[in-house]
């Protein structure tokens, strides 16, 4: 049976790469302690994630967010995953090892983008052979094709990277026996069409989500999405939407940071405008979380809250998200990267936040 804390304890697959290149399992994507994809991943899966019962160090991130009254994924698992599954069959499955991306985005780093990896190469700043980091790919595919059985399950979730970028996914679909029983979930930048190929592969499974990653339009989203163009990717989508197949549902997942929040409502209404539900009219609906790091919301200040609260009152879901941080002013450490990185990409800040400028100068 499936485990009654936390259905993913039992039935959740997350596969992680570590710095190594070695791959982590873990339940879901922010449990934190993994074990080894290889021969014994059953029975260590069996010893050390069913046998919890109960809140954990590894579970904080689901604690948090319960004890602030915020849906968690561990409430989560019990609409994905079935009270009878078969303890340690794969019900559910997060790929985010293939981290190959064409973007460097300021909210991201080289831990989550090749690209990244590059231009701290261009530094004089080796953080990972991507050579390697390839061939790493290829092998960890294998391996979880070998190690894991596919027969039930029922919900995929591809990070990136850019999954659209290579053909992961693709290796990974074409392994699955029981398409029209599964549930895709992708994170993408909207940057790629996706292939005919592609098309025609998830036209055999349930649903496709289709998350696409927009924390701004226009100069802002070319800003922090760098060196992505928001007229192509909004292009994309217009045309997606009308191409899709029918069990694509969209969904835009919106990184809260503290100067972009100030103008969600530029994102909401260009959702409204361009892309209110795909075709058959279900509703596209959007999913907002805080940045981390440098970006995070606590580094917001108490002046831009108040216009942020002036905008859109008491009750908005950004005002919220923000009530949840302890307010301080920005590091110092993020100043020295809008330095450094403004000056390497010709960008400023400044000239794409300007109602920001004097908060933040």
């Amino acid at each position: 049976m499936s485990n009654e804390f936390c259905r993913y304890l039992s039935n959740g697959y997350s596969f992680f790469r570590k710095p190594s290149g070695k791959i982590q399992v873990t339940p879901c994507c922010l449990f934190k302690d993994g074990i080894p994809l290889d021969e014994n991943l059953e029975k260590n899966r069996k010893k050390i994630f069913n046998s919890i019962n109960t809140w954990t160090t590894n579970c904080d991130a689901c604690k948090k967010m319960e004890d602030a009254g915020i849906p968690s994924l561990r409430l989560s698992s019990f609409d994905k995953i079935p009270k009878d599954s078969v303890s340690n069959s794969m019900v559910t499955m997060d790929v985010r090892f293939d981290i190959h991306c064409n973007a460097a985005c300021v909210i991201c780093d080289f831990r989550s983008s090749t690209l990244w990896q590059k231009e701290y190469n261009k530094q004089n700043t080796t953080v990972l052979k991507i050579n390697s980091y390839l061939a790493d790919v290829n092998d960890n595919i294998e391996k979880i094709i070998n190690f894991v059985s596919f027969e039930n399950l029922q919900y995929i979730k591809f990070f990136g990277g850019e999954p659209l970028l290579t053909d992961t996914h693709i290796r990974i679909l074409e392994k699955i026996p029981n398409p029209k029983n599964v549930t895709l979930q992708y994170t993408t930048n909207g940057s790629i069409y996706p292939s005919d190929q592609v098309i025609e592969l998830w036209s055999k499974f349930k649903l496709v989500l289709f998350y696409v990653s927009i924390d701004g339009i226009g100069e802002k989203f070319d800003y922090i999405r760098w060196p992505l163009k928001w007229n192509k990717v909004s292009n994309n989508l217009i045309r997606f939407r009308k191409e899709a197949p029918n069990n694509i549902l969209f969904r835009i997942e919106h990184t809260v940071n503290f100067l972009n929040a100030y103008y969600y409502d530029e994102v909401e209404s260009w959702v409204d405008n361009f892309l209110p539900d795909n075709r058959l009219g279900d509703a596209t609906e959007i999913t907002i979380h805080s940045c981390f790091a440098i970006w995070q919301l606590s580094n917001i200040s108490e002046e831009v809250v108040d216009l942020i609260v002036d905008k859109y009152g008491h009750d908005h879901k950004i005002v919220n998200l923000i009530n949840q941080y302890q307010i301080n002013q920005p590091t110092d450490q993020w100043k020295q990267f809008v330095e450094k990185w403004d000056t390497v990409r010709n960008n400023s800040w400044e000239h794409v936040f300007p109602d920001m400028v004097k908060y933040f100068k």
